[in-house]
């Protein structure tokens, strides 16, 4: 009885501990405290929250325990609050990783209302980051916003767009460049941002999913980020960059097929010609439809002649029949 006892207790012990190692590896959602204009808004970004904060966790491997969210109602609110951050004006939203705190701007101050969700996943990455690195190190800015982006989906065809420029322009800025800050200039900080991205789907598509969590593991204890991309995929960053490169070169190369001056001269050759034949079949079957409708007036010309001067001749004879015909021979 007694060694019943004991074994049922040393299987309770052990399910209690497998229940608390598995509670533990599942995704969750932080503790959040959301002040928001109205209970519809909050409501909306805890949502949000609660559908990004386990794919966070999944893609960088740690979670925060709590995160602050506020969402100024007014630009003269954000403005005042991004000021006591001291933070840019012309933000739509901003992280303080270290406080676990996010401001944003209200849905109704932005263009377009898809950007609050892209916008508010954006920061919460960087929440994600701070915690699993801590305040002693720091991900590169290209890494760090690459994934950022990569997380809140801001891809799409204007980035593309930027991208393939940069690539047929022979202009991509070299990452060791974007270590600490991208360029001051709009069109410079835009190809910065979609190198960034790119670079992180690269990873993503070529090491698999697992190579991000690993590779910032990998980052709390390595020298630099091309000691930790060497452990974790095998490669440092020149060889990283040189096969992106490549890889962008290959994916954006149909447009240099169409961009090239001789093969531009002949599709424009080959245009012109497919409309010079269009325009002389165009011309050949009007004018066939106008031979054709003149025949066929003059066809029916003569027969209506020839029915009118049936007509008059049948008047005519009924008239002369009847004596009523006023004609005299010449």
């Amino acid at each position: 009885m007694k060694h019943k006892f004991f074994t049922l207790c040393f299987l309770v012990c052990l399910l209690n501990l497998y229940s608390s190692v598995l509670g533990s590896t599942t995704p969750s959602v932080p503790d959040l405290s959301i002040t928001a204009p109205n209970p519809k808004l909050a409501a909306h970004v805890s949502q949000i929250c609660g559908q990004a904060c386990p794919e966070l966790e999944r893609l960088i491997g740690s979670a925060p325990q709590q995160i602050k969210l506020v969402v100024a109602g007014t630009d003269r609110e954000f403005a005042q609050r991004v000021d006591e951050l001291d933070g840019p004006r012309w933000a739509a939203g901003l992280a303080v990783p270290a406080k676990r705190f996010i401001l944003l701007r209200s849905p109704s101050q932005l263009t377009d209302l898809n950007t609050f969700r892209s916008v508010l996943i954006h920061e919460l990455t960087h929440i994600y980051l701070y915690q699993a690195l801590g305040r002693q190190k720091k991900l590169p800015l290209w890494l760090e916003e690459g994934l950022a982006m990569h997380a809140a989906k801001q891809g799409g065809l204007g980035l593309s767009g930027i991208m393939a420029k940069g690539v047929l322009l022979d202009q991509l800025i070299p990452f060791a460049d974007l270590a600490t800050r991208f360029p001051g200039k709009s069109e410079e900080a835009g190809l910065a941002y979609a190198q960034s991205f790119y670079l992180i789907s690269h990873i993503l598509d070529k090491h698999g999913a697992k190579s991000i969590p690993r590779l910032i593991r990998a980052m709390i204890h390595a020298k630099d980020i091309s000691g930790a991309l060497h452990q974790v995929l095998g490669q440092g960053l020149v060889a990283l960059e040189a096969d992106f490169t490549e890889s962008m070169n290959s994916r954006f190369s149909w447009l240099a097929v169409l961009t090239a001056a001789g093969a531009l001269w002949m599709l424009v050759a080959l245009v012109a010609a497919v409309g010079l034949v269009a325009r002389r079949r165009d011309q050949v079957r009007r004018i066939k439809a106008m031979v054709d409708g003149d025949e066929k007036d003059d066809a029916r010309e003569e027969k209506n002649h020839v029915q009118k001067g049936t007509r008059s001749s049948s008047r005519q004879k009924i008239l002369a029949e009847a004596g009523l015909d006023k004609r005299r021979d010449p």
